[in-house]
């Protein structure tokens, strides 16, 4: 699942509505959280069904003036039940039909005025201890966490952040590790980090594999924020490569004759395919019990042999002659696989180069 969210300044302009659509399909974003929309609730509903058609969305229009928040969402992936809507954020539960996880999702646009955001730290407080769930806050909070958020401008004060700062800590709220831009917004002459993706411990037990990358700002002064949940890490599966020296063990040729021999109806392409799939598992096993880190098993069966000739020399009649010949026989056809792996491997990296 990936959510978004982006303070675009203005979604009533062509080129920036462009920018979004793309953005949120390029990346496959399930939910979007646009902000500061500078349009009104006709004009908003109109923009996701021209644009998304089939999405849902909400938005906190009739609580603030100018539009401040809006949301869509994919049905089709995940389904949305509205919890909360109020001026500077809103707060949904969200399911994914994908992975079946259930999260709180709070998408903030804090006020310009510091004395007007103590509203929101007071909102987040008392939706952080309403709920159980997993739960991810982000947005353009506003207000910079530390001194080191901001550079250039007005020297940044303890008074200016202690307020987010005190919400933050007694939240139990942390940043998702992040890419990209360091800071969220620039007007070209000061930058500061005003865009934040956190979440609760509830999250961070839930065992998520999360992340956010803040993007370039293209046509607003924000960056837009894009976050990945998964319920596992996305492990990239390595290929499957047959190797020559397989051919060398002496039931090679009955495991591919039995998964040929495997009784499958369907189409002549369909019985192919599930007899390749047998004889790739079968493949495996054989490799896994009888080439895995095949340099070091040729090496060992080597050394084992030159021991059990030293010995016997020491004390001739020591091993039988059946004992040492099964040495010598295990050793040269490690040697041969050996030889045959790092000749494969060496023509894989010239044809690559």
């Amino acid at each position: 699942m990936k959510i978004g969210v982006w303070n675009i300044r203005g979604i009533h302009q062509t080129p920036k509505q462009i920018e979004l659509v793309k953005l949120i399909k390029d990346l496959s974003i399930h939910l979007f959280g646009v902000l500061e929309t500078k349009c009104n609730d006709t004009y908003f509903a109109d923009f996701v069904r021209r644009r998304l058609p089939s999405w849902e969305f909400t938005h906190n229009f009739s609580r603030v003036k100018g539009g401040r928040i809006g949301i869509f969402w994919d049905p089709v992936f995940i389904t949305v039940d509205t919890l909360e809507i109020e001026e500077q954020c809103i707060s949904l539960r969200v399911a994914c039909k994908v992975t079946s996880s259930i999260v709180v999702v709070t998408v903030v646009y804090g006020f310009n005025s510091l004395v007007k955001r103590r509203t929101l730290w007071d909102s987040l407080l008392r939706i952080g201890s309403a709920i159980n769930e997993p739960w991810m806050v982000l947005g353009d909070f506003n207000s910079v966490l530390s001194a080191a958020d901001r550079v250039r401008g007005r020297v940044v004060r303890p008074y200016d952040y202690k307020d987010f700062l005190s919400c933050v800590t007694a939240l139990g709220l942390t940043d998702l590790p992040s890419a990209g831009c360091r800071y969220t917004w620039s007007n070209n002459n000061i930058w500061a980090k005003l865009d934040r993706v956190m979440v609760n411990h509830g999250w961070l037990a839930a065992n998520f594999w999360s992340s956010v990358n803040f993007l370039a700002p293209s046509l607003s002064d924000h960056s837009p924020a894009v976050a990945s949940i998964f319920a596992e890490p996305m492990v990239k599966r390595a290929s499957f490569k047959f190797f020559n020296m397989w051919t060398s063990h002496p039931s090679f040729s009955d495991i591919v004759r039995a998964a040929w021999n495997i009784a499958v109806e369907g189409t002549a392409q369909f019985k192919l395919v599930t007899k390749l799939k047998h004889l790739k598992k079968d493949l495996i096993t054989l490799n896994k019990a009888h080439f895995s880190h095949i340099l070091e098993r040729a090496q060992a069966a080597s050394d084992a042999l030159k021991q059990a000739q030293i010995e016997s020399d020491a004390a001739p009649g020591l091993f039988s002659s059946d004992y040492l010949s099964g040495l010598r026989n295990t050793a040269v056809l490690l040697q041969q696989a050996a030889a045959s792996f790092v000749a494969q491997n060496k023509s894989a990296v010239f044809s690559r180069e």
